[in-house]
């Protein structure tokens, strides 16, 4: 094809039915405690904790966390980068009652981001993203609809920090329950 796709936005997605891994975050489930942002206003609740993970020994999620941000780290091409094992992951949980939802953000602070999802409906808020390229909005020929990713159980969603998302409004009556997070590599000192 006489095409170059220049600057794709690769968004990493897989699955798991390891029991164990939900096991693990149920646990972390019914241990936190969980309010909703004053800043944000009524949009969903978050828990206390910022470090989910590693307080509550999710050794499973953290295993199969590292082999997908092994292969997504494949798959973004970075064959002049050694993969780094010593990287940061900040977590937490993310409870979405009915009529909750995720306002346009980022974290473009982070290197990777992501969710796990633990509990839905698949239908209890979809996943969306802009378009990274904002220059796009001016042209009729590139502009392009929100991207959206109906949630499942089990499902892995990894993507990059910078990319503006939100979640849907949660129109059912269940409550749905993720698990997101923020991955940093070590930054080069000179």
């Amino acid at each position: 094809m006489p095409v170059d796709l220049l600057y794709p936005t690769p968004i990493f997605v897989d699955k798991t039915t390891d029991e164990n891994i939900f096991v693990e975050i149920q646990n972390a489930v019914d241990s936190e405690t969980y309010s909703y942002n004053d800043y944000w206003g009524k949009t969903h609740e978050l828990s206390e904790s910022g470090d989910i993970i590693k307080k509550y020994e999710c050794h499973h999620l953290q295993t199969w966390l590292e082999k997908s941000l092994k292969e997504y780290y494949t798959v973004l091409n970075r064959s002049l980068l050694k993969f780094n094992d010593d990287f940061a992951i900040e977590s937490w949980i993310a409870k979405f009652n009915p009529d909750d939802y995720a306002h346009i953000h980022s974290h473009g602070h982070a290197d990777i981001s992501g969710v796990f999802y633990h509990q839905t409906n698949d239908i209890d808020g979809h996943l969306w993203f802009e378009n990274p390229a904002v220059q796009s909005e001016q042209s009729l020929s590139y502009t392009q609809e929100v991207i959206k990713y109906a949630p499942q159980k089990g499902k892995l969603i990894m993507f990059p920090g910078y990319m503006k998302h939100g979640v849907l409004r949660n129109q059912t009556q269940d409550t749905r329950i993720s698990l997101s997070f923020n991955i940093y590599f070590p930054k080069k000192t000179a």
